[in-house]
């Protein structure tokens, strides 16, 4: 296999400019340039590179083929290609006469040379397992106390009903339940399910103010825009400051623990 292929190009200054964007969703950058009699070279990591420079001759067009790791990174060099000024040679999509997975895309770039790009592997199908995260359930004592908390933090409510039934304890498998569950989210759509359970009864396991090293979830953070105010307001509607800190000049952060023990996170972004 070569190790890099080198031809003079009429327009240094396009030719570069066209190859790198086209090439972009390939991972090719420069990774040398000098005079542009001398020329540019362009590689992926360090894998084989494609070197261009400045010449008055005219040399015959090039078919130029680049191996992409899958189908995706083929449509997005045919859409940066066309945007960096290439002729439509081909859309991306299969050429079975080739072989059955032969999937590629054809742009003519500065010069006339036909550049394509092309994925030998078959479509990938892997089945997502969970599309989103929806809600963190919390179970607690005083669902009022803790619903307060969370709303002066800056969720709303989305809903609170009672369930009850052989259904419902079959589902979280308690058997005859009873329970009174409100639902509240942040701005951006994240939930907290708080469930007051009436029967069963609900059972705790370890002190209520557990330490942020005990196991299992021990705190659910939030970003927000300015983390004194935020704090001083918690605070003042009961919330007890664990500890503060600031990470680099990234993030200032804090953590509080609010009713029945519920530690929480703030972060400020920085910058």
């Amino acid at each position: 296999m070569f190790d890099h292929v080198k031809f003079g190009v009429s327009d240094f200054a396009a030719s570069k400019d066209f190859f790198l964007q086209a090439l972009e969703p390939l991972g090719v950058a420069v990774v040398g340039e000098g005079q542009p009699s001398y020329g540019v070279e362009m590689s992926p990591k360090g894998q084989a590179s494609l070197c261009l420079f400045q010449t008055a001759e005219k040399p015959a067009h090039l078919h130029l083929a680049f191996k992409a790791q899958n189908r995706g990174q083929v449509d997005a060099f045919y859409r940066a290609a066309l945007a960096a000024g290439g002729q439509d040679n081909g859309a991306p999509g299969l050429r079975p006469h080739y072989h059955a997975n032969y999937y590629a895309a054809f742009v003519i770039g500065p010069d006339g040379h036909n550049v394509e790009v092309v994925c030998n592997e078959p479509e990938r199908t892997e089945a997502k397992t969970v599309k989103r995260m929806d809600n963190v359930l919390i179970v607690v004592d005083d669902l009022e106390a803790v619903k307060a908390f969370f709303i002066e933090l800056g969720l709303e409510v989305e809903g609170q009903n009672t369930v009850e039934g052989t259904a419902v304890g079959s589902l979280i498998g308690l058997g005859d339940v009873r329970a009174t569950l409100a639902m509240l989210r942040t701005p951006d759509g994240q939930g907290i399910e708080l469930d007051k359970f009436h029967t069963p009864s609900a059972v705790r396991f370890g002190p209520m103010d557990a330490p942020v090293n005990a196991l299992g979830l021990r705190r659910i953070m939030f970003a927000v825009d300015d983390i004194d105010a935020v704090i001083a307001r918690m605070q003042a509607h009961g919330a007890e400051l664990i500890g503060r800190m600031q990470y680099e000049k990234s993030y200032r952060l804090a953590y509080i623990r609010g009713p029945e023990g519920i530690i929480v996170g703030l972060a400020e972004q920085l910058g």
